[in-house]
């Protein structure tokens, strides 16, 4: 008996230990009162800093909850100036009219006996809205299934895509005026089939938003990819991702934190894990990973981090009605693998599951559950996994549209390297919180980085944990914070390292901002030898600054001569730039040669076996940003026809054809490089810092 008793406790150990803690407090908030919901909407439409909810429904009444910070939900709608009747599918909040408040839009799916149109509502800041459909352009009888909102023309305000049943989606793009027109057939992002959900995020990471589109019926799933010209083009059998079943939710998330966004489908049948190769290529790893979900008939899914480890988990809403199979949340093991965890926990939710989201109501930075049922209305499961650290961003754009979706935030934490983009709809009909959330396990957030979609960019090296942080566009603390209180702004302070500028002054730990007070040089003296690393001209040099640490060889200019390119690797007398010898074996026999760098490697003279020479001052060329974290920009009078990057060591590491004003160096390791870039007749060199 006693051995009984101790399996008995052992096993009951094991089920508290994967037991993910979750409370169901929908009688408490009052947000299961309702049934045929489809789907669920947060969003903070009076901006008090709780997180609200509009939960459509097929056919009661649509209900607007606003959260009172205290648990509980107040359906509002009655006085909201919004539509209660409707075959309402979803919804979606978005800030249309850059006013700094949420506005709606209504989704119904129209029957020739219930000819109910979608809405636009502006919020007029106290949670008042008029319906502006009509004039807006957008009051049309469309059978819709998810709606998203992105500003795909970049021109500051938001545009809507609506993806439709059995006739053709939508892309209302925004006039600026409150008016909008459909612009699907220029772009691209047709679709006629059983269009059920979409996720727009960056698959490639290219700097733009690309789109997955999933269908019902065995028809084949689409990806389009922006080609950053104001169109798309269907690369779906190219990626691996024309995969066909009963499609329906879609989310993204980065499951093995390698810096590339992975993507997860339901379907009425066995689910997809589709893993990005880093290269924009997928792999169903679905029944590998343990997240194929057999036997389930799967609608909502999203990618949460419950546990705030750092590894993205999955939950997964299944109709218990077409098949016997309860919803899921999948726990991520951090080796590509997931375990279901959800068992012994509410979130088992054993009932006709439609939409469901990740949202975090009441502000503790643990990730709450809510689900949308056909049958018991929707579930709100509170999170009281509060064992690990987390930190959250409330993004908003200024040179972007204020709601910033698509914006890509980066950072370093215990589990490695974390990447979430903002997305505004997602999982099936519904759409999560407005905030971008990491967990941090039981350490802290640095090197925090937010790509906006215009291509700017803002760094912390660091944020306080356990707090949601407001982070504006432009606001990077090095623009406006003098941390050592010198009298230097951190990205002005040069005073770093340097006892001649504010001499007595206690000075900020090297910040790699500008020690010489030079802001046109990089990153300066590193080893506190008088050079600076853009002309540190002294490493491996033994004549130069004698007796002084030198820095491991950076490649910079070991001959002090400015002009001189990557100098003498190997040593042999010839600088790196008429490194001719290269390959050759009656230059300097014996001599141990760089491989080849395709400089000049015949000794004629000539560059490349070309007439062309090269110098910096030909042409005027702008590379931006530099340092860069992993997206290029290049800006020149005239086209750039092909580019060359090297290594400190001469080897090429990336070359190609330039098809558009940018490269994508996320492949490469953090270093300095040089970009020889090739127009016409002329080369170049430009010398760079990945970060």
């Amino acid at each position: 008996m006693r051995y009984l008793v101790l399996v008995f406790v052992l096993s009951l150990t094991t089920l508290q230990s994967q037991n993910p803690l979750f409370d169901d407090i929908s009688s408490i908030a009052g947000t299961g009162n309702s049934i045929n919901n489809n789907g669920v909407v947060t969003g903070d439409f009076d901006n008090d800093g709780f997180e609200d909810i509009f939960i459509p429904s097929r056919l009661n009444d649509n209900r607007l909850m606003k959260n009172n910070g205290d648990g509980t939900f107040e359906n509002v709608i009655a006085s909201s100036g919004i539509e209660i009747n409707g075959l309402t599918m979803t919804g979606s909040w978005g800030d249309i009219d850059n006013d700094g408040d949420l506005d709606l839009f209504v989704a119904n799916y129209n029957t020739a006996t219930a000819p109910y149109s979608n809405y636009l509502y502006l919020n007029d800041g106290a949670g008042n809205f008029t319906d502006i459909s009509a004039t807006a352009g957008i009051a049309t009888f469309d059978q819709t299934r998810s709606v998203h909102m992105m500003d795909l023309n970049e021109d500051g305000f938001l545009d809507i895509y609506v993806c439709n049943l059995l006739q053709e989606n939508t892309l209302w793009q925004n006039n600026g005026d409150n008016t909008f027109r459909n612009m699907v057939f220029p772009t691209g992002l047709r679709d006629v089939s059983i269009s059920m959900g979409a996720i727009f995020f960056d698959y490639d990471n290219d700097g733009d938003q690309d789109v997955y589109l999933t269908h019902d019926g065995n028809k084949e799933n689409i990806m389009y990819e922006n080609m950053g010209t104001g169109t798309f083009r269907d690369v779906s059998a190219a990626r691996g991702l024309n995969l066909a079943a009963q499609g329906m939710g879609v989310d993204h998330g980065d499951i093995n934190n390698d810096g590339h966004l992975d993507i997860y489908v339901t379907n009425l049948g066995p689910n997809f894990m589709l893993l990005n190769d880093g290269q924009g290529n997928y792999t169903d790893i679905a029944a590998a990973a343990g997240v194929d979900d057999m036997g389930g008939m799967g609608w909502g899914c999203f990618f949460v981090d419950f546990d705030n480890d750092g590894w993205e988990d999955i939950y997964v809403v299944n109709d218990s009605n077409f098949s016997p199979a309860s919803n899921k949340l999948f726990k991520n093991n951090g080796d590509s693998t997931f375990t279901q965890v959800s068992d012994n926990s509410p979130l088992f939710s054993f009932f006709r599951g439609r939409g469901g989201i990740w949202c975090d109501f009441n502000n503790d930075g643990h990730l709450d559950i809510a689900v949308a049922n056909d049958d018991i209305g929707v579930q709100l499961f509170e999170n009281k996994n509060t064992e690990n650290n987390w930190i959250a961003f409330d993004i908003e754009g200024t040179d972007v549209v204020p709601d910033a979706y698509g914006t890509r935030i980066q950072l370093t934490a215990e589990a490695g390297t974390l990447i979430a983009e903002k997305s505004c709809g997602q999982s099936y009909a519904s759409q999560s919180s407005h905030r971008v959330y990491f967990g941090l396990g039981k350490g802290e957030a640095s090197d925090i980085l937010f790509q906006w979609t215009d291509g700017s960019e803002d760094f912390y090296s660091g944020l306080e944990k356990n707090k949601i942080h407001f982070i504006k566009q432009g606001s990077n603390p090095f623009s406006n914070v003098d941390a050592d209180n010198d009298g230097y702004n951190d990205n002005e302070d040069c005073d770093d390292n340097n006892p001649m500028v504010n001499p007595g002054m206690t000075e900020i730990p090297y910040n790699g901002i500008d020690d010489d007070c030079n802001p046109l040089t990089l990153n300066d003296d590193l080893d506190q030898d008088g050079f600076f690393q853009l002309i540190d001209c002294d490493d491996n040099n033994a004549n130069v600054n004698p007796g002084i640490p030198e820095t491991t060889y950076n490649g910079i200019d070991d001959d002090c001569n400015p002009t001189t390119l990557d100098d003498d690797l190997d040593q042999d007398g010839f600088l790196f730039a008429v490194d001719c010898d290269d390959n050759n074996p009656e230059v300097n026999p014996g001599v141990t040669e760089i491989l080849n760098n395709d400089l000049d490697d015949d000794c004629d003279g000539e560059i490349d076996e070309t007439t062309s020479t090269y110098t910096t001052n030909e042409i005027e060329v702008k590379l931006y940003p530099n340092p860069t974290t992993g997206l290029l920009f290049i800006e020149t009078p005239r086209l750039v026809d092909y580019v060359v990057v090297y290594d400190l060591k001469g080897q090429v590491v990336y070359n190609n054809d330039v098809t558009s004003n940018h490269l994508d160096l996320n492949v490469l390791a953090t270093g300095i490089y040089s970009v020889k870039m090739i127009a016409g007749s002329k080369q170049f060199y430009k010398r760079i810092l990945k970060l």
